[in-house]
């Protein structure tokens, strides 16, 4: 029984983590808008790009009360789809993909992370991000960004248990949780 109580728990976590990561940031000179997306300054997907899977890269995680606001990031991106509307929609059985940016050059020894908080189920996961995409853009309108900036992650079938998420990103560094959110939400059912 606490087996089955900890498993719950674990896929609970996964879900509210997957959620809050989906509710991002920005694209690069445009404003932050929750659950809106601007086409226009939208670069091209690297058709090509990396994706980095970490099927046991994904941990639980307690949310600090102490975030500060990230604007210079973005959660662009659901399997190759542009996120529009409230939310997307998943299944638990596949595989999914999530890409975006981060710009964040003043924060020091930073770790980057993509995060799915299921409040509800009082989920909380993350996975680590590495930078694996060039993004040319980003580093023209953010100034000090690398080029080196975009992302694209492999998120393995059966990671998440269902439930709805707020997906976002996260920077640590300087000491701190750095929170790019523009309200990406995904509903992860069967």
């Amino acid at each position: 029984m606490n087996i089955e109580n900890g498993f719950a728990k674990m896929w609970s976590v996964s879900i509210a983590l997957l959620m809050f990561l989906l509710v991002g940031c920005h694209e690069p000179g445009s404003q932050r808008v929750a659950g809106t997306h601007n086409e226009a300054n939208t670069a091209p997907k690297a058709p090509n790009a990396a994706i980095e899977t970490t099927a046991a890269g994904l941990t639980a995680y307690t949310p600090s009360a102490a975030m500060t606001p990230l604007t210079t990031c973005n959660l662009e991106q659901f399997d190759d789809a542009k996120f529009q509307g409230p939310a997307v929609t998943a299944a638990t059985g596949s595989a999914h993909s999530v890409a975006g940016w981060i710009a964040a050059p003043a924060i020091k020894d930073s770790q980057y992370w993509l995060r799915f908080d299921d409040k509800q189920a009082a989920r909380f996961l993350q996975a680590r991000l590495t930078l694996n995409v060039q993004r040319p853009d980003v580093a023209a309108s953010v100034a000090g960004a690398p080029a080196l900036s975009g992302f694209k992650f492999g998120l393995p079938a059966n990671v998440l248990p269902a439930g709805h998420y707020h997906v976002y990103l996260a920077v640590v560094g300087n000491g701190m949780d750095h929170v790019c959110d523009n309200g990406r939400q995904v509903n992860f059912g069967p």
